[in-house]
């Protein structure tokens, strides 16, 4: 058999026909043993093979389960970050291997193994990328985050808010940014809405006992500056990211009551900032470019995260704020967009798929 083109509908109907079976036509066994895990080390990235593996700045590996079920683990070097996602596999008669690793395609490869622990697939172009066999590292792995209880409110949520909790209601910023809805974290019911009065900052991310620090979203996006607001609507305190000389358009932030710091977080580095102190102070500043953050929490000395590119939760390292652990998405139907710790539990707020109705779940890390 010859390799053509990449197709989508012929790749398809080779995949069913290499991984499906009856009575009196098995599957033909594979021609070439690709059990396990495999980690690219040269040639071009076996998903975007115009560019090079060397050069796509995250690990890729390819790990062969039984029963033509796989999966693909991808890692960003600079973030942390680890998407996983499910994958089929199967051989044709004439022993090529046809992988579905995305959902828009699936690709032809001939497979060799130069020894037993390298695996090199061609493509339909004649490109060769190559393998070395890997046990699956825990820092390339998407945990499990059960879920303990669901609350699926009769409200929307505001894109942009996070999650706070003030020791007895979870809050959240609602739709449209006019009020904010405070939830009891037991039973999920919903206490009277407050008006946002003090519109400069509408959307909370964090707590300070019964005073909520938010941050503002304009028509420009994210401002410089958030503010500590008290249950009566006012600002009773101000970080101002300018002033302290870290320009920051702020995205995010948490409140860390054991040591009295916020944590602020943009798009090009977090900073953290002693809020107790008169005048602010700066204790520190990260420089990293790291985009797919939309809301932090501390559980205790862990550090939490919301990511932005696809519905998963992270746990942060508290000193590079790299992700050392990656979840998986919590439901199907859910997008996460806040998080808060509770004491010892972890809570987060979604949004269901294409809405914006509020669902608050505590879940296990």
């Amino acid at each position: 058999m010859s390799l053509g083109p990449r197709t989508l509908g012929v790749a398809a109907i080779l995949l069913i026909a290499a991984t499906s079976a009856c009575d009196d036509d098995p599957v033909r066994p594979a021609p070439v043993d690709i059990a396990g895990t495999w980690h690219q080390v040269a040639g071009p990235y076996l998903l975007e093979p115009e560019m090079d593996i060397t050069a796509i700045g995250s690990t890729f590996m390819l790990d062969f389960g039984a029963a033509a079920a796989g999966a693909t683990h991808l890692r960003l070097i600079r973030t942390g970050i680890v998407y996983c996602r499910p994958t089929l596999y199967g051989f044709t008669t004439d022993g090529v291997l046809v992988l579905a690793a995305n959902p828009e395609q699936s690709d032809l490869f001939r497979v060799a193994r130069p020894d037993a622990d390298t695996l090199a697939l061609t493509n339909v172009h004649g490109q060769e990328s190559v393998f070395a066999a890997l046990v699956l590292p825990d820092s390339m792995q998407c945990r499990e985050m059960p879920i303990v209880a669901r609350h699926d409110l009769p409200v929307d949520a505001d894109y942009e808010t996070g999650l706070a909790y003030d020791g007895s209601r979870l809050w959240f910023t609602g739709r449209g940014q006019a009020a904010l809805i405070p939830v009891d974290p037991e039973t999920g019911a919903i206490d009277a809405p407050r008006d946002v009065s003090f519109i400069a900052a509408p959307l909370v991310h964090g707590a300070q006992g019964a005073d909520l620090w938010r941050t503002s979203w304009g028509e420009n996006g994210p401002g410089p500056s958030v503010f500590r607001v008290d249950p009566g609507e006012e600002a009773i305190d101000k970080v101002d990211t300018i002033e302290l000389g870290v320009p920051l358009e702020v995205r995010c932030l948490a409140y860390d009551a054991g040591t009295g710091t916020l944590l602020l977080h943009g798009t090009d580095a977090f900073v953290r900032i002693d809020a107790e102190a008169e005048p602010d102070r700066v204790i520190g500043s990260t420089s990293l470019p790291f985009q797919q953050v939309a809301a932090l929490a501390w559980l205790g000395p862990q550090l939490f995260a919301i990511g932005t590119s696809s519905p998963v939760v992270l746990e942060l390292d508290p000193e590079t704020y790299r992700a050392i652990r990656t979840y998986g998405e919590l439901d199907p139907e859910l997008n996460a967009r806040g998080i808060a710790a509770a004491g010892d539990r972890l809570f987060v707020l979604a949004q269901r798929s294409r809405s914006s109705q509020a669902v608050i779940v505590e879940v296990a890390p």
